[in-house]
């Protein structure tokens, strides 16, 4: 990572270098459960995949998979709960790392807070109807026929897509010029999202390969959480454990260099610091 991008990270290292070892150990169980629990909403959140093995479930490619959650569908409540646990699970992920997010990524980890709560919301506001199938459920629709509890489904729906977008438009312009996998990622998302937007319009105007499209825009969502989680959870947990040994010189040093007869920056552990560095990958 070039130094800017090592700069964003330095505090949380002091915090956690000079906090002890009991605390030390304490934020490494409080990341593994924070990472444990995003990954489990991200699994929860991808129940889609599972839908076309599932004979019959799904009757057409232009067929949303929100229209598998209506009221009367098969297995519709399974599923209404697969997306409350998967918002529920992101959130408490992320309220447990909230102070993994810097100044920089703030505004990003809110973004992620919003997504998951639309993502709860949503599983406990359903459709009334598939709007994907019946023409005359679009069109009450339309003409605002329908229960409350439908457009708030809607509305939900429209949130979650904002502020995940929002998320990666962010996270592009934080790691703009930085040489690291998550950057690569972002970029690649963001471009692949520049495609994909038009094509999603096309696709609900004219209400055909709604379930393609919105596959599409599924694994990117994902792919955009497990980088944000892993890029500011995992990968701070290298880079403290470095600083960590490099701030800690053994016993016999300290004794020496109490007495004035050694050197602090002969011990093998302070040439760690001169040759290494935190880098997140």
């Amino acid at each position: 990572m070039p130094h800017s991008g090592l700069l964003r990270y330095q505090s949380f290292h002091r915090r956690d270098v000079h906090a002890g070892p009991s605390h030390g150990g304490t934020a490494l169980l409080t990341r593994v459960a924070s990472v444990s629990l995003g990954v489990s909403g991200m699994v929860a959140y991808n129940w889609w995949v599972f839908v076309p093995m599932v004979p019959g479930l799904m009757r057409s490619p232009d067929e949303l998979f929100s229209d598998l959650e209506a009221t009367g569908r098969p297995d519709a409540v399974i599923m209404q709960h697969l997306d409350l646990a998967a918002g529920l699970l992101l959130l408490a992920a992320l309220m447990m790392a909230r102070r993994r997010w810097d100044r920089s990524g703030r505004t990003e980890h809110l973004a992620l807070m919003l997504f998951a709560a639309a993502g709860a919301v949503g599983g406990i506001f359903t459709e009334s109807c598939p709007e994907g199938l019946s023409a005359v459920c679009r069109r009450m629709e339309w003409t605002l026929q329908l229960p409350l509890h439908h457009y708030i489904h809607i509305l939900t729906g429209v949130v979650e897509f904002a502020s995940i977008t929002a998320v990666l438009v962010l996270a592009h312009r934080r790691t703009r010029g930085d040489a690291t996998h998550s950057a690569a990622i972002y970029r690649s998302l963001t471009m692949t999202f520049s495609i994909a937007y038009p094509l999603l319009a096309l696709s609900y105007l004219t209400n055909q390969d709604g379930a393609l499209m919105e596959a599409v825009f599924f694994v990117g969502f994902t792919a955009i959480v497990l980088i944000e989680l892993f890029e500011h959870i995992v990968g701070e947990v290298a880079c403290t454990t470095q600083v960590t040994d490099v701030l800690q010189p053994s016993p016999s040093v300290l004794l020496n260099n109490q007495l004035g007869t050694g050197n602090l920056q002969d011990d093998e552990t302070t040439k760690r610091a001169t040759h290494g560095g935190c880098f997140l990958s």
